[in-house]
């Protein structure tokens, strides 16, 4: 599962046609093209003022992509994909200067914005567990977060240090409102993902509706609801936090209102451009503004 929204974009990795084009400091790759993307997380730049953090948030966003396409590229051997992630996981261990335009300006806001390097590992850790499993699984609610927090909240803290929030108050932020996200993300694409063999439904809850691996349609209802129950939680963990990072504040109104109309209730659909740019516009003015958080949702 992607850290950040499948979409119908087609980005580099997904394109490429030679070996050498999957890897990542390569000429031929071009992780510039993943900034052309319309996804939630991408929405939420035009409301960062500052054009180098700006920048840095879509280099980021480039990161994460990268890593995440090379996990699920199944035409690559399971030993080429770990080792191109090890390949990137040595760069942010040593910092090795690279000749490729992109790693350059990224290394530098890395030095700039103080991002983690415990957190872009935990991202590159996380999208690896997808590499390792055959079929992806979880025993336990406990388990999922654990996985969470490398695809979702690790990001997170990365984005809170480029916009200048590195107080464990932060952290704390970041940690909530992964996995408020996430588990949404995991609430739109149930079916989806068991088609690819992957499973985030912890085997503990499916246990208490059903005997089959998979739940049958009618148990979905349930899950979804669960799974909406547990987001909104983590959301209203995140709320002493929240006027300190409008990003974050943006993909939590988009997200919650698309869960909402649309994916709480079996339809995978997104907002369309013009609804992200209305809830975003009246969720900046509401931020700057000094507006109270958003009230609890209702279950």
């Amino acid at each position: 599962m992607s850290w950040s929204s499948p979409t119908a974009e087609k980005f580099p990795l997904h394109q490429a046609t030679k070996p050498e084009a999957f890897d990542p400091f390569s000429p031929a790759f071009s992780p510039e093209n993943y900034s052309e993307g319309k996804s939630h997380f991408q929405i939420t730049f035009y409301f960062v003022w500052e054009q180098k953090r700006r920048q840095a948030l879509a280099d980021l966003y480039a990161f994460c992509r990268i890593a995440d396409d090379i996990s699920d590229q199944k035409d690559l051997d399971k030993e080429t994909r770990q080792n191109l992630i090890e390949s990137i996981r040595h760069w942010v261990k040593t910092g090795e200067p690279k000749s490729h335009p992109f790693w350059s300006r990224f290394l530098k806001a890395r030095k700039e914005f103080q991002i983690p390097d415990r957190a872009l590992m935990g991202i590159l850790d996380g999208v690896s567990q997808d590499i390792d499993r055959e079929r992806v699984e979880f025993q336990t609610w406990v388990e999922l977060d654990l996985y969470i927090y490398g695809v979702a909240c690790c990001v997170g803290e990365c984005v809170l240090a480029i916009l200048g929030a590195n107080s464990p108050e932060a952290k704390n932020y970041a940690d909530a409102m992964g996995k408020c996200l996430q588990y949404l993300n995991i609430m739109r694409d149930i079916e989806e993902d068991e088609t690819n063999g992957r499973i985030y439904i912890p085997r503990e809850f499916l246990k208490t509706l059903t005997k089959d691996r998979f739940p049958p349609i009618h148990c979905l209802p349930d899950i979804r609801r669960e799974l909406f129950s547990r987001a909104m939680t983590f959301r209203q963990n995140a709320q002493p936090y929240s006027k300190k990072c409008l990003p974050a504040e943006l993909m939590a109104a988009l997200y919650i209102r698309a869960s909402q109309k649309y994916w709480r209730h079996g339809n995978p659909k997104r907002l369309s451009g013009f609804q992200k740019f209305w809830i975003s516009l009246k969720t900046a003015l509401k931020f700057y503004l000094g507006a109270q958080p958003p009230r609890r949702h209702q279950v």
